[in-house]
């Protein structure tokens, strides 16, 4: 039987899926945060796609959603496992340039976005809380002066247990914050010692967690699995420890040995986690966290609404294409119908702040938004809701043609099922479904991409007959760490019960 897509075609298919997330669309293909394919842009073009996105947005063309992500890229060491796009500064000056050259480019986008309500904000890193408490109020307030919130806006902020003190957690409250992340990773001195984590002890995460308990801010800690030195036991010694905390949300990650990591660099290390049977350690630890009381975010059709404990920015974006407006180096941006940019990837030297740091895009339309979309659902969500579709982009999925032929072709090959009221996959192998989603990438992006890496490609075509186990074992891989980044979020405080927040008591050690 001859099949729609040819074996040629599976073949590039396949080498895309290496190259970078699926869920991420277009897909970051660097080390982090990173599109080096995007060509070079200005920043009268990018104002340009603002006014175009809030413009669909004012006709009820785009979704209503429209967040502000800030990089801060400083951290007072280097931890082994990082794969962020992050620094150690060079001096305390070139932190307050940054922070100079974040107002310039707050001041460069404030004009167009009067009279925009922001849905969120997210401030990430690096480590956010490692700045001075004059120079985080100091940014704080001209970001308040600058953009409009909506009420209830959800107000994020990553931190640290060595840099997020009561007196820099007031100044957070002080200006509207109501979400904070704290990057505990591991509980264990010996793997905190390994993994260059300084400052970070047993007390300060405790003392800070009081403190946070005692507040009215959502409580988001994160975890990682497969840390150097780590064993299993460590591992869920770390989950039973943070359960008795009771933080409003847990996001545990698997190591991802990324060649430039520090762990990669010193160890020559590459491949998957190094533990036996990392998917089913995480789900044993799943069992452990739903007796507990924890579950994933429901998935709520019919809706642009999140639940309350659920991260809004990424979860707008990945649900509904909702826009971002990224603020500083490699600060991820998507202006819904205009395009996709950042600036340009952090380079290891001094950080230029004297201005706004050039930027790279990719270009989009309304159509290469559904393209997007129909990825993005089918790769998180794992099928299409067809009202949904509709609902977002006021017309039927099968109804642009480039779209509705490329979804029919996977269809005859047997990857999916086309129904009336959804799209759901045929198959559940989950190298076979990241290879046939490329499929649904636009053949501008496809383009793009097979340009950029071409060197790349050729190799891998090279290559590929005489080691497929080799190739596909290790996408398999890729692909097996990306599944061991989950979330779960406190079913008790998911429902809306606050009321214990100031009153409940830390049992830690």
């Amino acid at each position: 039987m001859t099949r729609a897509i040819s074996s040629g075609q599976w073949l590039k298919y396949l080498f895309l899926t290496y190259l970078g997330r699926s869920d991420d669309c277009p897909p970051k293909t660097g080390p982090y945060q990173d599109y080096p394919y995007f060509r070079p842009s200005n920043l009268e073009e990018i104002r340009g796609f603002w006014r175009k996105t809030l413009s669909l947005i004012k006709e009820g063309l785009a979704p209503k959603d429209v967040g502000i992500y800030i990089h801060w890229p400083f951290c007072p060491s280097q931890c082994t496992f990082c794969f962020c796009s992050m620094k150690v500064p060079h001096s305390a000056a070139e932190m307050r340039g940054y922070v100079d050259m974040l107002k310039k480019e707050m001041d460069a986008f404030k004009d167009i976005f009067k009279g925009t309500l922001i849905t969120s904000i997210w401030i990430g890193g690096g480590t956010p809380t490692f700045i001075s408490d004059a120079d985080l109020d100091e940014l704080l307030a001209h970001l308040r002066s600058s953009f409009e919130l909506e009420k209830g806006a959800q107000f994020y902020v990553e931190s640290s247990p060595a840099t997020l003190t009561e007196s820099k957690l007031q100044i957070l409250l002080s200006h509207g914050v109501n979400r904070i992340t704290l990057g505990v990773q591991s509980l264990d001195a010996r793997v905190i010692h390994i993994i260059n984590r300084v400052g970070q002890t047993r007390d300060k995460i405790e003392n800070i967690l009081s403190l946070l308990a005692e507040k009215d801010v959502i409580t988001d800690i994160d975890l990682v699995m497969g840390l150097e030195g780590q064993s299993k036991t460590s591992f869920f010694k770390d989950i039973e420890w943070i359960l008795k905390t009771r933080p409003d949300v847990l996001h545990i990650y698997g190591f991802d040995p990324r060649p430039h990591t520090l762990f990669a660099q010193l160890k020559k290390h590459s491949g998957g986690l190094g533990w036996e049977n990392p998917v089913s350690i995480m789900d044993e630890a799943e069992k452990i966290l739903t007796q507990s009381g924890y579950r994933h975010p429901f998935w709520l059709p019919g809706t642009d609404q999140l639940e309350p404990l659920e991260e809004k920015q990424c979860g707008g974006m990945t649900k509904v294409g909702a826009s971002i407006l990224g603020l500083g180096h490699v600060a991820q941006s998507h202006a819904f119908g205009g395009g996709s940019y950042q600036h340009r990837p952090l380079a290891l030297g001094p950080i230029q702040t004297d201005k706004i740091p050039e930027y790279i895009c990719f270009p989009s339309n309304r159509e290469d938004e559904m393209w997007q979309y129909v990825v993005r659902n089918f790769s998180r969500f794992h099928h299409i809701s067809r009202p949904d579709f509709k609902r977002i982009f006021k017309q039927e999925v099968m109804s642009d043609s480039c779209l509705a032929r490329a979804l029919r072709e996977l269809e005859s090959d047997g990857y999916i099922h086309i129904g009336t009221e959804r799209i759901d996959w045929n198959v559940s192998d989950a190298l076979t479904r990241q290879t046939a989603l490329r499929h649904l990438y636009s053949p501008d992006l496809i383009d793009n991409l097979l340009k950029f890496y071409e060197k790349d490609y050729l190799h891998f075509l090279k290559t590929f007959q005489g080691a497929r186990g080799e190739w596909e074992k290790k996408i398999r891989d890729k692909i097996e760490i990306i599944s061991l980044e989950r979330i779960y979020l406190n079913e008790g405080a998911s429902r809306g019960h606050f009321s214990s927040r100031g009153s409940r008591v830390f049992s830690g050690r």
